[in-house]
């Protein structure tokens, strides 16, 4: 299922990056960020709306627009994942960097921990 598909289906005017951001981290799609007011859709609505989707499909193929809209849509997903998991790498190794500093002026002497 393409959840960004199905909630497109069930909520027309809502647009992907804006309204909602759907992704996936190897484990499933799902609901990133949600600003709409209706509620979160469940997995069993987004299945059920996906299976209409993939009905009219058939009936309608999507146009070229709709088509670049929804790869700048995924592609945008997938550079957001990207930059989030970066942001993490960046804060562990800033982490490992600060304790590593911490050892080395403990070593020239120029730090000093009070112990009780």
């Amino acid at each position: 299922m393409n959840k960004a598909l199905a909630i497109k289906y069930l909520y027309p005017n809502a647009e992907l990056g804006k309204d909602f951001s759907v992704r996936d981290d190897g484990e499933g799609q799902f609901i990133d960020t949600w600003t709409l007011e209706n509620p979160i859709p469940s997995d069993e609505e987004l299945e059920s709306a996906w299976q209409e989707y993939l009905k009219l499909d058939n009936e309608q193929p999507m146009t070229q627009v709709e088509k670049q809209l929804l790869l700048i849509g995924e592609q945008l997903a997938q550079e957001k994942i990207a930059r989030q998991q970066s942001d993490r790498v960046n804060a562990t190794l800033g982490k490992h960097l600060a304790e590593i500093q911490l050892e080395i002026l403990k070593l020239k002497g120029g730090f000093t921990t009070i112990e009780s």
